[in-house]
């Protein structure tokens, strides 16, 4: 233990910190806004929108909500903080830009990396809920240079999908889970297509299907919430330490 700490928390030991939208509609373990999603405990701050369509427009009034609550979850001592939803991506480079603790507002900040670790011919399929929110806009904001890369296959238009979509219900989780499969195989089959990237916040519970139905890696915010869990909160190494005979 240090010989001294700092106090000014009524909570500690939180390393990342999520932007979420106030929500009713029934979280899945593995959706990022179910805390059991993760390993190490995660401190949450709610983005009270009455009407959210102008954040999914990406209208900028919203970037200083975003704005405050990163500065909230830092004073709380969060050391990253992470976005539940795909929109926030609207305003990665606005909120980041004075941010006091690195901010990953969507998934698709991370397509940059991903796609350096392949070959310039190889394709990520990204799944979003909807087509429409994949557009020049975001990708300029997450930094997406080339999108040609990328292939988009929506959920929209599946029946048990559409239905948590427009009304918030879930009737039926196997179908759901059918249905995600089912786009993530086709998705899978493109030509070029070497990984799969999760965009929707509702579908990661299913990632374990996706990949053992493709064979493919397989990325979404909990992977990307867990990799910031271990970089902000580095553990040492234990173990045995072969030694010089006598």
């Amino acid at each position: 233990m240090p010989n001294s700490v700092a106090g000014g928390v009524t909570v500690a030991g939180y390393t990342v910190g999520i932007l979420c939208l106030r929500s009713t509609h029934p979280l899945l373990p593995g959706n990022v806004q179910h805390v059991q999603s993760f390993d190490a405990p995660v401190l949450y701050h709610v983005i009270d929108l009455e009407d959210p369509w102008p954040m999914m427009r990406g209208e900028p009034q919203v970037a200083d909500m975003l704005a405050e609550g990163v500065a909230a979850l830092a004073r709380q001592g969060v050391r990253a903080v992470a976005g539940a939803c795909g929109s926030f991506g609207y305003y990665q480079k606005a909120v980041a830009a004075t941010a006091p603790v690195p901010v990953f507002l969507s998934i698709l900040t991370q397509l940059p990396f991903l796609l350096q670790a392949m070959p310039q011919s190889a394709r990520i399929a990204v799944i979003p809920a909807v087509g429409e929110s994949m557009n020049a806009r975001i990708y300029e904001q997450c930094g997406i240079d080339d999108p040609s890369r990328l292939h988009i296959a929506p959920m929209r238009g599946r029946r048990v999908f559409d239905a948590l979509l427009d009304d918030g219900t879930m009737r039926d989780v196997e179908a759901l889970r059918r249905e995600t499969v089912e786009c993530a195989v086709a998705a899978a089959r493109e030509p070029g297509v070497a990984a799969i990237l999760i965009q929707c916040s509702e579908l990661p519970p299913f990632a374990a299907d996706i990949q053992a139905a493709t064979g493919l890696p397989v990325f979404d915010m909990t992977t990307l919430i867990r990799w910031l869990a271990l970089a902000t909160n580095c553990q040492p190494y234990s173990g045995l330490i072969r030694r010089p005979l006598p």
